[in-house]
């Protein structure tokens, strides 16, 4: 039985709940989509059947901003842009929901799990575009699961990359801070990582190892020279 078989043949139920959940959260432009490829990449070589968890709310924006032009071209006017789109909370639970699931279809694929952002997360941009009205409190609550770290990528000294849809520049400090209060008021164990684009996968990956001891050694692939 190959390493990947001997982690999808437990019973689901335990993969759920012993998978190694890493989760990248952030403000707007500060690498955490950078640094979860870097470590999916890092960490195929142990574990052949990580996945990457993107940001659903990104597709989703980019739905909802089509969907907007669409109508907008029915009705004969001007195509919309991001300050255009109007949010509910029940968006915010759909975008909640849906991150949740594919974090959860990672776990079920491999013991270790990196996220690029979460149900908590979720409830902070809600906090932005709604000002405090939620809707996926839920999903960011009770029905988020078991955590082993959060990495809070800093935005001091990362340049901000505007494009379709990233419009918070101004509101990159406040994101970080709302963050970093979350996490520590929810009791969940967080580091704010740093500096280079490399300082960052070696400070992540440091903090990463010592929890590999906890996944079942049969589901480990043995690291040959050179791996990576």
């Amino acid at each position: 039985m190959s390493e990947q078989d001997s982690w999808t043949a437990l019973d689901s139920d335990y993969r759920l709940n012993h998978a190694i959940r890493i989760i990248l959260v952030g403000a707007e432009s500060t690498g955490t989509t950078t640094l979860a490829e870097a470590l999916v990449t890092h960490y195929r070589a142990l574990f052949p059947g990580i996945r990457s968890v993107e940001e659903y709310g990104r597709q989703f924006t980019y739905d909802l901003l089509e969907q907007a032009a669409t109508d907008a071209a029915a009705a004969g006017e001007p195509e919309p842009g991001m300050d255009d789109l109007v949010w509910t909370p029940e968006h915010f639970a759909i975008i909640a929901r849906e991150q949740t699931a594919l974090e959860d279809a990672a776990a079920l694929a491999a013991p270790l799990v990196v996220a690029d952002t979460d149900a908590l997360a979720t409830l902070l941009w809600e906090r932005r575009y709604l000002d405090g009205t939620s809707g996926s409190e839920l999903y960011a609550g009770a029905l988020l699961p078991r955590r082993d770290l959060y990495l809070v990528t800093d935005h001091v000294g990362v340049p901000f990359e505007a494009d379709e849809i990233r419009d918070g520049e101004h509101l990159r400090a406040d994101m970080t801070r709302w963050f970093t209060e979350i996490l520590g008021a929810r009791g969940y164990s967080w580091v704010l990582v740093t500096g280079s684009r490399e300082k960052r996968l070696a400070d992540a990956i440091a903090l990463i190892e010592p929890l590999l001891e906890g996944v079942p050694e049969a589901s480990l692939k043995v690291r040959q020279p050179g791996d990576q």
